[in-house]
């Protein structure tokens, strides 16, 4: 009798795995999720964290506690499973002992966060109207008729994509910063679940559609995470891909088959567990883990890619932005050994934004005078 229970007890559990990495994937996480990270001891000058791959990172990174926020800099000391950081500043809310998020970006907008001004735009997608950010260049005309369509990645909100905003306006780049379906504020798709690129690009296109009917002649994509997905989605599904000059992905998922058999090796999955997750997605749900193959399929995007990846990005394998650059002469990688997901820009900053000036300076044809000043 015991060994029938083991019999079916095993293909029961992972049944009930598949069925809850099937929904955790397509389903948008609790935003912000406080429960990652803990503030253990707060000093004048200082803040004590628990210790983890990410809160010993070097650079420097937003904290954020339920109601408000900390910016803390480089790791000052590390004892007993905890991480000491320095204090850089609490912009508003009280720092206290109690659960954070370390590392994430969440609220705020351009001009509470960058002191940037900036309108509020509706795009409309179907019959949703999907909430953007819009920053003009400002002072700096000098590629007035440029624009960037900034795109967040899975789990995260638009206000990640502003910390990359100050280099783009200072070159002279207007900047539209996107949401997408089942974004805080924007509309829910009919059942409230991510499609991973593969209805979100629509959102690309009417953000591209906005910045041409307001004078853009040159668009640069630029995704994060799932975000690039997404925008190379639009770049090979929209008909307005013609005006994208120049894409930029960062840490970018670039097969979403490779991501998620990666994720179970990480831990120690059964490869069939991800396997069967995909094809259950794919029955259940309709998600073409085929079409949202960049890396195999053949596609045709003529225009430059600059990929900005970390060799320890524990999310999404390197090594697919590196078969990627190897087998399109378009695209380079830009690769860094350490950096995390999507906190490249923390920890590497002058390096990041180097890659990021030459490449744009490149391609937007921006002379070195039109440049931000380091």
């Amino acid at each position: 009798m015991k060994i029938w229970r083991k019999v079916f007890f095993v293909p029961a559990t992972f049944a009930a795995l598949i069925r809850f990495l099937m929904f955790k994937i397509i389903t948008p996480p609790k935003r912000p999720d406080y429960s990652q990270d803990r503030i253990i001891e707060v000093r004048p000058d200082e803040v004590v964290l628990r210790l983890t791959s990410a809160t010993t990172r070097p650079g420097i990174y937003e904290l954020n506690f339920p109601g408000g926020m900390a910016l803390v800099g480089e790791v000052a000391e590390i004892y007993d499973n905890m991480v000491c950081r320095r204090l850089i500043d609490v912009p508003f809310g009280k720092l206290k002992i109690g659960s954070a998020d370390f590392g994430r970006v969440y609220g705020g907008n351009p001009k509470t966060r960058l002191g940037l001004e900036y309108s509020n735009v509706s795009l409309k997608v179907g019959v949703d109207d999907i909430p953007a950010w819009v920053i003009p260049a400002g002072e700096n005309p000098a590629r007035s008729d440029s624009w960037a369509i900034l795109v967040h990645g899975w789990g995260q909100e638009r206000a990640y994509c502003l910390q990359y905003v100050p280099l783009l306006v200072a070159l002279g780049i207007n900047c539209l910063v996107l949401s997408y379906h089942n974004d805080e504020g924007a509309p829910s798709s009919p059942d409230g679940k991510y499609r991973l690129g593969l209805t979100e690009w629509q959102e690309v296109e009417a953000a591209t559609d906005y910045a041409v009917v307001n004078g853009a002649k040159n668009i640069v994509l630029y995704g994060f995470s799932m975000g690039g997905e997404i925008v190379m989605q639009a770049a090979i599904r929209s008909e307005l891909k013609s005006m994208i000059s120049a894409i930029i992905l960062d840490g970018p998922v670039l097969d979403w088959g490779r991501t998620l058999i990666y994720q179970g090796n990480k831990y120690h999955l059964p490869r069939f567990v991800s396997l069967l997750t995909m094809k259950m997605l794919e029955v259940t749900k309709g998600i073409s883990f085929k079409d949202l193959n960049l890396v195999d399929n053949d596609i045709a995007i003529d225009c430059p890619i600059l990929i900005l990846h970390a060799r320890d990005d524990e999310v999404v394998p390197f090594g697919a932005s590196q078969l990627f650059a190897e087998k399109y002469t378009n695209a380079t990688l830009c690769n860094f050994k350490e950096g995390g997901h999507m906190l490249l820009i923390n920890s590497n900053r002058e390096r990041y934004e180097s890659e990021l000036r030459e490449f744009l300076q490149k391609n937007l044809s921006i002379g070195p005078a039109d440049v931000l000043a380091d």
